[in-house]
């Protein structure tokens, strides 16, 4: 049995298209991508982990992973003429790519990238929070506009955002 982390040559390169900036489309019972002009073709000597495989489509299209969540949805054939997607989440989902291409010599994976934003929040009180995450900013926005200092203690800073987001009255 394969492990996931063990790289395993193949007897001939594989090859997988990419499409991203597009959408995926239904019509006529089948998946679809518009448009359909793949960004990539790259090829992979060795199975790769659902991680690596992430990392590398990252770099191909030259986004910052802290801005984009990238959702990745492999084309495969229902039958004849008729395609759906599957999401790829784990090393199981890339694992069954290489099932397809052990299957068929000839076989060409397709992955449709879709992107997600990744919200950060930002409070522009004359606090510098640009960098902090998520829980900080939001600390620093519901209290009373008061800066954390950096040399507060952590532990009171939470206690004073735990009491003023429990004491908000609802009108």
């Amino acid at each position: 049995m394969f492990h996931p982390y063990r790289k395993m040559a193949f007897d001939r390169p594989r090859h997988i298209l990419l499409y991203w900036g597009g959408e995926i489309t239904y019509e006529g019972g089948t998946m679809s991508y518009r448009p359909m002009m793949s960004k990539k073709l790259f090829r992979i000597n060795q199975r790769i982990s659902f991680v690596d495989l992430v990392d590398k489509i990252y770099e191909f299209m030259e986004v910052d992973r802290e801005q984009l969540k990238l959702n990745i949805v492999f084309k495969h054939i229902v039958s004849r003429g008729v395609y759906s997607g599957i999401t790829l989440t784990d090393d199981d989902g890339v694992e069954g790519i290489f099932d397809l291409f052990d299957a068929d010599p000839n076989f060409c994976a397709e992955l449709f990238i879709e992107t997600e934003e990744i919200p950060h929040v930002h409070v522009s009180n004359n606090v510098g929070v640009y960098g902090m995450g998520p829980m900080m900013s939001l600390m620093h926005s519901t209290m009373d506009e008061q800066p954390l200092q950096s040399n507060a203690d952590p532990m009171m800073s939470l206690i004073v955002f735990l009491f003023q987001i429990t004491s908000v009255k609802l009108i």
